[in-house]
């Protein structure tokens, strides 16, 4: 027969009780809008604009969750288009294109900068451009990014003042937990490289929406990222403090949106616009 000591139990059971909430929390419903919650009036407003969205891979999942959209609803009206050329906008348009190159957020501040001097800037209604993931990790200078990023905001309301700029949170990765992890974690160790980057992202997003919020639109990506649905929210806790995760259910290899994840993103994401929009 197998003796267990005391610590030892105590150690199973927190063991066992952590694995069944997976170090990470599922806070309370928050109320979730979708396209028929919004007034078709405002879809025709939005339809009459040109929009344009500057991104890498995460865009192109949310923009395929926008194509998805579109055919349920024709109403929408959408005439998306990838392009990164004022002259080929004649009218109306959702227009998105690659900007800049992952790990490198500096080439997307001055790829997008250089689109709006080459026409769109004195086109657009509306536009926004994205880090991925992959820019911000816990090695970052979150604040030495994050004053490039104001900079190039500054100069883009100073060169198009009449251009509506969107900004938009960086995105977020799943909070991986394994048996280590729930370790670590009982034994109250912060530092967990499982969590690092999440919570790097997260730092840089509070810096964003602290600058921004409130002033100027935000669309807070990391945070449709991480509520479910129906309302909840997905966090992990380091230190005493909750940060955002992505819904697993929303990616099938831990970054990048699934279908289910692409039309809950483009379906917030448009919604936002909209009414930005109108």
């Amino acid at each position: 027969m197998i003796r267990f000591s005391r610590w030892m139990v105590l150690l199973l059971a927190t063991i066992v009780a952590l694995g069944a909430c997976g170090g990470v929390n599922v806070s309370n419903n928050e109320k979730i809008q979708t396209i028929l919650d919004i007034p078709e009036s405002t879809w025709v407003v939005f339809s009459g604009k040109r929009v344009y969205f500057g991104h890498q891979s995460v865009g192109f999942n949310i923009v395929a969750g926008i194509e998805d959209l579109a055919a349920d609803y024709p109403f929408l009206r959408l005439n998306l288009k990838e392009t990164a050329d004022a002259g080929a906008i004649e009218g109306p348009v959702f227009a998105h294109s690659r900007v800049g190159s992952n790990q490198n957020p500096r080439s997307k501040n001055q790829a997008f900068r250089e689109l709006l001097s080459n026409g769109m800037g004195a086109t657009l209604d509306l536009a926004a451009y994205k880090y991925c993931y992959v820019d911000i990790d816990d090695k970052t200078d979150i604040d030495a990014v994050f004053a490039a990023y104001r900079e190039t905001v500054a100069a883009i309301h100073t060169a198009w003042p009449q251009l509506t700029l969107v900004h938009i949170t960086v995105p977020l990765r799943e909070a991986p937990v394994t048996w280590k992890t729930k370790i670590k974690l009982l034994l109250g160790k912060t530092n967990l490289w499982e969590f690092a980057d999440n919570v790097a992202r997260n730092r840089f997003n509070q810096r964003l929406l602290a600058e921004y919020g409130g002033r100027e639109p935000v669309f807070d990506l990391a945070r449709v990222e991480s509520t479910f649905p129906d309302g909840r929210r997905h966090t992990f806790e380091v230190g005493g403090e909750r940060f955002a995760a992505l819904v697993p259910e929303y990616s099938d290899d831990g970054g990048h949106l699934n279908p289910v994840g692409r039309r809950h993103v483009a379906e917030q994401f448009l919604i936002f616009l909209a009414t930005v929009a109108e």
